[in-house]
Formats: structure tokens, C-alpha cells, sequence
């Protein structure tokens, strides 16, 4: 939105719910709007392009958002009430700082819905989010002499969380807070103060610890939710997973190796009861499967999985299990204590897919215990005769008493394999 000489005016980025009175040409035009819209609008490249982008697509959203140079009073802008919210001075949170652009300007509409609730945190959940000293470096070059300053701050990704679940056992809300910011003052009115709006229906969040805790002890947090939050939830947007969250699923899913969808049946049994919303706080089915994949991928060795299998035939951990790798035709002999798992195929040399890889497994029997056990695996592409012989004699030279009963299925492959290693004769 920019005023020239002659009063052109260019678009304004505003939507429903109050009035902007405008010139376009010398002629009137009336708008009806809700609040600016984010910088990553298009409206803001059609202005930015209409004046041969002399002013960047940040700058004009900034100059009308937060109105410099009088802008909107030079519009004609009239001063309609806002549906941004504050509470009111004689509530809890009234002390509470103004200064975030987030922050409402105007008096608390009282037809507005207001929950009021205390959010207590144990003691170990303190230890986790309570406030750190953390150092930024100074460059301002009228304080030479001083490279740093300190502040105290809630340890970054660590707290949107947990209030976010609290926040729900409280509310039983499907909204998606996002947090503006948390502010810790100590010689302030409050020690801790935080400030979240709902990112679908506006409606704010504030909530405060009006004094320092002592340790080991749990901690209060005064809350207050203001906004058109009892409307219907059309849409449920999840809130974006980080920190403990992430940790927390990855260690269900990967090292546990829970599948996604029962790890959100749990979460949802942990939080929600009968006829709840789906909460904002449990993710979804294809975000935890992106970031198993992103685990996976992190945890592995090498890209090429013949350099991964040689990498670890080298490690301690896996020296004495993996004990023959070929490569072409593909091969691995592996001798555990447990029960192997079937593997997908595979490029080799990048190029060339593995055909169809097959598990083969040795168990022995325990008469004493009454149960069985894996004592050697091979994964193999080749499924011949040969192939079987030379991992079984490659089982049996690792100083192993030979099996008196063998049993195996029809297979003429692994019949005559057992017979070369196992007895006296060359053959079927």
C-alpha cells in the first residue's frame, strides 16, 4: 500500500471484519478486513512489482503492519475495534508485557469466550524447561568494551511441548497453539511470562509464573485462553513435532520398533477420552514415518549398503557375527544368537539390482530347556547346492559338534548340502 503525489494507491492486503476506506484514483472504495496478511502473500509481490521493486516484499509489510509514517491515519483508515484480544487490567495477567507484535492493542471484548485454568508442573518437569542463562554476542559499536550480554531464557524447543500438553488436559481443545515467545524477567513482575495464539481461529494464550520457584518444588502457572475457541474445529492442524517429542517417538518407533500408527494409538489412549477432537499435540501417521526414514537414514553407515556390511564386518560388535560377504553374486554369512530378518534388494556398484535375496536359517534344539535357537544365517542370491554347502561348512569349521539329526524341508538344494557337510558320503 503506497501513496504517491497525486493519491494512487496501490493494493491493500487487508481482509474481513472491519472497514478501510481508500483511495484509488480519487475514487472511494471500501474494504472490509479481518488483519494484514503475512509478508508471504502474494499481494505483497504485486506491490513490490508495481513500483519496480524499489521496496522490498518484508519492508512493505512491515511499514503497513505496523503502520509507520501514519499511514493508515493518512488512508483514512477508520478505528474499528480489533478481534485481537488482551486481557483485562484487573486480571491475573495484567502485568503481563505488550511489546510483541502479536500483542493486541485494545480492551477485552466481553462477548469473547475466556478460560481461565492453572497449568502445575512437577518438579522434574521444571528441571526440563526452567529458565538458562544463555550469552549473544554485542555488535554495537558505541559499547567496545562490552562482546556479550547475558539473559535468562526457557531452553529453546524444551517448553512449547509440554505447555501444549498441559494446555490440552486442561482445555480438551483441538487447537494448535504457536508460541510468540516466553519472556523470563527477574526483577520483573513476573518471572516467567508466555504468549501463544491459535494458528487456525486467533484465539490467545497467556500464562505466567508470577516468582521465582524455589528447587524441588512445583511450579504454578497461572493460564487464560480468550478467543472464538468454542467454534466447531473444522480443520485439525498438528503442531509442528520438536524436541522431546521427536526423541520420544523415535525411541518407540526405531529402537523399540513400534510401528507409527500404534504409537499414536497409545498417545491417543494417554490423552484423549470418549468423543474427543483428535488433539493438535499427537502427530500424524506421515510425519512419524518421515522421521523414522530420517533416523534411519542418519544411523546408517554408508550410503551403499555392500560398503555399510564390509564397514561392520570390521567393528568389534559385528567382527565374530558377520563371516563371509560376497558380491557377485551377492552372499553374507552371519552367525547370531538370535533369529535373522529378511533384507529388500539392493543396487550394487550403484547400478545393478540384487535379484530376489533369500534368508536362510540354522536352528538347534535344546532338549534341556524344550526350545530352539538361531545359530547361523546366510542371505543369499544365489540358491544353489554349492551356496548351502559352503555356508554350512563355513558354520561347522567354527569348532562345533555336529548335529546327529538333521531336518530340513524337501528342498533337493539343502538335501544335498546336509549330506556333503554332515555324513561321510559326497551325495544324495
Amino acid at each position: 500500500m503506497i501513496i504517491t503525489n497525486n493519491l494512487t494507491l496501490m493494493k491493500l492486503p487487508y481482509l474481513k471484519h472491519s472497514f478501510s476506506i481508500l483511495l484509488l484514483n480519487k475514487v472511494k472504495c471500501m474494504y472490509l478486513f479481518l488483519e494484514v496478511v503475512v509478508a508471504s502473500n502474494n499481494v505483497w509481490q504485486d506491490i513490490s512489482s508495481q513500483l519496480n521493486n524499489r521496496m522490498s516484499i518484508n519492508a512493505l509489510h512491515v511499514f503497513v503492519y505496523k503502520g509507520y509514517h501514519g499511514i493508515k491515519e493518512k488512508l483514512g483508515l477508520t478505528q474499528i475495534k480489533s478481534l485481537d484480544v488482551v486481557l483485562p487490567k484487573n486480571t491475573i495477567l495484567s502485568n503481563l508485557d505488550q511489546s510483541s507484535d502479536f500483542e493486541p492493542s485494545d480492551k477485552l471484548d466481553s462477548d469473547l469466550p475466556n478460560k481461565k485454568f492453572v497449568i502445575t508442573f512437577c518438579a522434574e518437569e521444571w528441571k526440563e524447561i526452567q529458565p538458562q542463562t544463555v550469552q549473544y554476542k554485542l555488535l554495537d559499536k558505541k559499547r567496545s568494551l562490552q562482546h556479550s550480554k547475558s539473559y535468562e531464557v526457557l531452553p529453546k524447543n524444551r517448553w512449547t511441548p509440554l505447555i501444549a500438553e498441559h494446555f490440552w488436559i486442561h482445555t480438551q481443545l483441538p487447537c494448535c497453539l504457536s508460541f510468540c515467545r516466553a519472556k523470563v524477567s527477574l526483577n520483573g513482575d513476573n518471572y516467567v511470562s508466555v504468549v501463544g495464539r491459535c494458528s487456525v481461529y486467533g484465539s490467545y494464550f497467556k500464562g505466567i509464573v508470577s516468582e521465582k520457584p524455589p528447587d524441588n518444588a512445583r511450579v504454578l502457572m497461572q493460564c487464560s485462553y480468550v478467543g472464538n475457541f468454542n467454534e466447531p474445529h473444522k480443520v485439525i492442524k498438528k503442531r509442528r513435532m520438536i524436541g522431546p517429542v521427536i526423541e520420544k517417538a523415535l525411541s518407540h518407533i526405531v529402537k523399540e520398533g513400534m510401528s507409527c500408527e500404534t504409537y499414536r494409538e497409545n498417545e491417543a489412549v494417554r490423552l484423549m477420552k470418549t468423543n474427543d477432537l483428535e488433539p493438535s499435540i499427537i502427530p500424524t501417521g506421515h510425519a512419524l514415518r518421515n522421521f523414522k526414514r530420517r533416523q534411519r537414514l542418519n544411523n546408517e553407515r554408508n550410503s551403499n549398503k555392500l560398503k555399510a556390511l564390509c564397514m561392520m564386518k570390521t567393528e568389534n560388535e559385528f567382527k565374530s557375527v558377520i563371516n563371509d560377504i560376497g558380491l557377485d553374486p551377492f552372499f553374507l554369512f552371519y552367525h547370531t544368537d538370535a533369529t535373522g530378518s529378511v533384507v529388500s534388494n539392493f543396487r550394487k556398484y550403484d547400478m545393478e539390482k540384487t535379484k530376489y535375496i533369500f534368508l536362510y536359517e540354522a536352528l538347534v534344539y535344546d532338549e534341556e530347556n524344550n526350545y530352539s535357537f538361531t545359530v547361523s544365517n546366510m542371505l543369499s542370491e544365489r540358491h544353489s547346492n554349492v551356496a548351502i554347502f559352503n555356508w554350512l561348512t563355513n558354520w561347522k569349521i567354527c569348532d562345533i559338534p555336529l548335529p546327529k539329526i538333521t531336518v530340513c524341508d524337501q528342498s533337493l538344494a539343502l538335501l544335498s548340502a546336509v549330506v556333503q557337510c554332515f555324513t561321510q558320503y559326497s551325495s544324495l
